[in-house]
């Protein structure tokens, strides 16, 4: 079920990757406390999650590309049209 537009597969979100490795987020130093070890715990509030079934993500998909599509519509310079 594909949400994001194919072209999006090899370049979405680079500049964050770019950014993580340049600033070294993917490596810590050895004397870092990860707490691998500690239990595990219900974070309050997340038991009640529910997921979405396939036509909700659908619907959302749908409405989120309408509204952007909206706000794109009231940014569009006038003399940028094409004719």
């Amino acid at each position: 079920m594909p949400i994001c537009p194919e072209e999006w597969g090899d370049t979405f979100g680079q500049e964050f990757y770019d950014f993580s490795a340049e600033n070294s987020l993917y490596y810590s130093s050895n004397n870092v406390r990860l707490g691998s070890a500690e239990k595990c715990h219900v974070v309050a509030g997340q038991e009640d999650f529910q997921r979405m079934t396939q036509d909700e993500v659908v619907a959302s998909v749908a409405r989120l590309r309408a509204r952007g599509e909206a706000h794109a519509n009231e940014n569009q310079n006038p003399n940028d049209s094409e004719e």
